[in-house]
């Protein structure tokens, strides 16, 4: 995201459980709904072609977390 760019209501955030990047450096990007959102996140896949560990949707006007898919017996975080 770049400096001075307000990013719309919904933002995605994906990573490997192993190696987070770590805050926004794994935003992904950010929509105007939170069913687009989650569509991008299941739909993403990481650089060996899977899907990300941890799908996180952020929504900026109320702070609610939403997680996508979160896969059985890993922490929530």
């Amino acid at each position: 995201m770049s400096i001075g760019k307000k990013p719309r209501r919904y933002i995605v955030f994906l990573f490997a459980g192993y190696y987070p990047d770590g805050g926004w450096d794994d935003m992904r990007g950010s929509f105007d709904t939170i069913e687009e959102a989650a569509d991008f996140a299941r739909a993403s896949r990481d650089h060996d072609d899977r899907p990300w560990t941890y799908k996180q949707v952020v929504d900026i006007e109320t702070g609610e977390v939403t997680m996508i898919d979160q896969p059985r017996g890993l922490p929530p975080l």
